[in-house]
């Protein structure tokens, strides 16, 4: 037999065995596919009909459009817990939890606020400290679920470095807590791969289940209901600039640019509409383009922009042109209010220099 041909067999039954024996640990039924010889897939496949309405995968503003949310029920999960799936190559395995919940959807229920690539902006411990002014609950929310995280990665004794925050991997405009932990098999045997990869898989497992349990508490209902602020008109932007980390910088500029000349070209367009009689009133700036950092002050665009109208079928961020494209800091615009500090003492243990 082959090197390749004894690779493959190798990935094959380390699945097969892991797959066993994750179905007998969670209690639930899992799937296995070959991505390719040497890749092998172990995944949950949900009856979403069983799982509460806040960890569906469906439109949240469609179905709260005119109901509040039910605390208990709709964040009790009584489905079984596990990973949402496993990845098992020739040199390495991951273990992964795909999702948690909307946590875009919660920051704009309670606190009406948008946010510009939130996974990286939260990236940043000071980011979150300084975002719970404005948002928090949503923070807390984080900092539980980071602090289960770092226990059971200390409890299984597996190296924070092995850890990968997905969405800020992949830079996507939410939320939703996905996580993996990547480790390399290359010189392992089989049995030690099995037991390294169950390992983790408990450890969030029981991560998950811990948070799970946390967020249909009365405690934490407490936090969004004494927290939330009276509906904006409009839509405002929280962001992060400067972001403060170096390696991302650069890619949050581009989509915090791409944010403003788009909300530009919203208002820039109804100005058009106005010229032409077919807007009675005369838009106003502000009533589109609010983006705010994270001490509260307005951000703006240094440059004059301008709509393209030539540009047909494009994004309104491409058919707006901007002289300078620089993000500047106005501290001429009225600020973001910030809570009260006494309206957020639930934050005191995770930030305590916020409070001194």
């Amino acid at each position: 037999m082959s090197n390749q041909a004894e690779t493959e067999d190798r990935v094959r039954r380390i699945a097969q065995r892991l797959k066993s024996l994750l179905e007998e640990d969670c209690g639930c039924e899992l799937k296995w596919g070959a991505q390719e010889p040497r890749h092998i897939v172990i995944f949950r496949d949900y009856d979403e009909e069983k799982l509460p309405v806040m960890l569906t995968s469906c439109d949240l503003r469609d179905w709260y459009e005119s109901s509040e949310i039910d605390w208990l029920k709709d964040w009790t999960d009584k489905t079984p817990i596990c990973v949402d799936k496993i990845n098992i190559y020739d040199d390495h395995a991951e273990v992964h939890l795909w999702h948690e919940f909307n946590f875009n959807f919660l920051v704009d229920r309670y606190y009406h606020l948008h946010m510009i690539l939130p996974a990286i902006m939260f990236s940043s411990r000071e980011n979150r400290m300084k975002a719970a002014r404005f948002i928090p609950a949503a923070v807390k929310d984080l900092e539980v679920f980071f602090k289960f995280l770092n226990n059971y990665l200390i409890k299984y004794n597996i190296d924070s470095s092995e850890l990968v925050w997905r969405d800020l991997e992949h830079h996507p405009a939410f939320i939703d807590f996905a996580i993996y932990l990547s480790f390399k098999t290359v010189g392992m045997a089989e049995e030690e791969v099995i037991n390294d990869t169950m390992k983790r898989a408990k450890a969030l497992a029981e991560c998950r289940r811990n948070f799970r349990a946390w967020l249909p508490t009365l405690e934490r209902k407490h936090y969004y209901e004494s927290t939330r602020v009276p509906k904006r008109r409009g839509w405002h932007y929280l962001c992060s600039w400067p972001l403060g980390i170096p390696s991302l910088e650069e890619r949050y500029r581009e989509e915090l640019v791409r944010e403003m000349k788009a909300s530009l070209g919203s208002y820039l367009k109804a100005l058009r509409r106005h010229e032409q009689g077919l807007l009675q009133r005369k838009p106003i700036l502000s009533q589109y383009f609010r983006f705010y950092n994270l001490d509260g002050y307005a951000l703006r665009l240094s440059g004059k922009a301008r709509l393209d109208e030539s540009l047909k079928n494009v994004p309104l961020s491409d058919a707006v042109k901007v002289d300078d494209g620089e993000v500047m800091v106005d501290r001429r615009v009225e600020r973001l209010k910030p809570l009260p500090l006494d309206w957020i003492g639930f934050l005191r243990d995770d930030f305590p220099e916020l409070f001194r």
